[in-house]
């Protein structure tokens, strides 16, 4: 298996970028899109910092699963208007 992070940045600076999760064969198994405007950037800096981050973060969890260090992963739905 192998992950590819793919960065597409338009000219006004909007940011998208795609995890492609493929196979040894480099056949795409799955996909995840992750998108930010630059009027969104300029509201929270951090989203352009945490896009950019996404393959570290994935290294990360990936290196805690070969220490065989435990993640719990939780999920939070906050409704906000």
């Amino acid at each position: 298996m192998k992950v590819k992070t793919t960065n597409f940045i338009s000219p006004t600076n909007e940011k998208m970028t795609v995890v492609f999760i493929l196979d040894d064969n480099n056949a795409e198994i799955d996909r995840y899109s992750f998108y930010n405007e630059q009027r969104e950037i300029n509201i929270a800096p951090e989203l352009e910092e945490s896009i950019e981050r996404i393959p570290e973060l994935l290294q990360k969890i990936y290196n805690s699963g070969l220490n065989n260090e435990n993640v719990e992963f939780i999920t939070d739905n906050i409704a906000v208007e």
